[in-house]
């Protein structure tokens, strides 16, 4: 019997590197294709370099090889040019469905990575955020992330597609981008050891859902597989922790004896959401359950 194929676009990030090891590990019964803008070294096959803001080799990729699912990671949190978090984590999208249409009698089951960023700021009274919440996102990054899941809906709906949404919370774990707290929080613990033990920080008092991104890999297959088109599916712990409790975990990791933390005005965040966690029952209705602690995540990523 033939295996079934799975697309993946957007394999060199930081989902994507798990997505790799998650595939090695499991003794899989799919045949995997890969897509991304730069070649990455340790595929060696089943690898198509595109850019996904151009439709034409995409198009020519979904006509040869026909997957039976697509897996989109593709995505940005940050640009200098604002412009490019639309670009990329919207208009890809209406790249991908307008390719996937064009094959013709072709109905391949599609999901995109969405983000909690989507809910915006949340009522205590209505944490845990569910999937059905209403969505008022404030950075530029949730609006297109939210932007994409309309779209998606849209398509479902007038071209009878099968697109399904993630909504990861807080990821973590290794070659996660050094551009993020937690990321920076580590680097600057590492170089400190023999310098000033002064740690540069934004608001710490704010609470954020964390996983670890095996845990985050493990829900996306199993919505990929078993997710109902057109539904959204919250991909989370459950429960909330704060920055401030990160750090002093950090700190007792490297063995670190105390440090001084310095509040800096230019890495607080506007609009910084002061408290956000997720229901994932939903999800856990599909067979899914975390394997890995705060602790294991954050031991992984030093």
């Amino acid at each position: 019997m033939e295996k079934k194929k799975i697309l993946i676009l957007g394999i060199n990030g930081f989902i994507g590197r798990a997505v790799l090891k998650y595939i090695n590990r499991i003794n899989n019964e799919y045949h995997f294709i890969y897509v991304d803008q730069k070649k990455n070294r340790s595929i060696n096959k089943n690898f198509f370099k595109v850019n996904l803001l151009k439709i034409d080799k995409l198009k020519h990729i979904l006509k040869k090889e026909k997957p039976d699912h697509i897996l989109d990671l593709v995505g940005i949190n940050y640009s200098r040019d604002i412009t490019d978090l639309y670009k990329v984590n919207h208009f890809t999208k209406i790249n991908l469905y307008e390719a996937v249409l064009s094959v013709g009698n072709y109905s391949p089951r599609i999901l995109i990575i969405g983000s909690a960023a989507e809910y915006g700021e949340v009522k205590s009274k209505d944490l845990p955020v569910k999937e059905s919440s209403p969505c008022e996102p404030i950075t530029h990054y949730g609006i297109s992330k939210l932007s994409a899941t309309h779209t998606a809906l849209a398509y479902n709906k007038n071209h009878n597609m099968k697109i399904i949404i993630a909504r990861p919370f807080n990821l973590l774990g290794p070659h996660l981008g050094e551009k993020l707290s937690i990321s920076s929080f580590i680097k600057q613990l590492k170089e400190m050891r023999n310098k000033s033990r002064v740690l540069k920080v934004g608001n710490i008092e704010t609470k954020r859902d964390f996983l670890h991104v095996e845990d985050a890999v493990d829900a996306i297959f199993k919505i990929l597989l078993k997710g109902k088109p057109s539904d959204i599916y919250n991909i989370c712990s459950g429960r909330s922790i704060k920055i401030r409790k990160i750090i002093m975990t950090l700190t007792e990791l490297l063995g670190m004896e105390k440090i001084r933390i310095a509040v800096q005005k230019e890495r607080i965040k506007k609009g910084d959401v002061k408290n956000i966690y997720g229901d994932n029952r939903k999800l856990k209705k599909i067979g899914w359950k975390p394997q890995h602690d705060l602790n294991k995540a954050l031991s992984d990523m030093i």
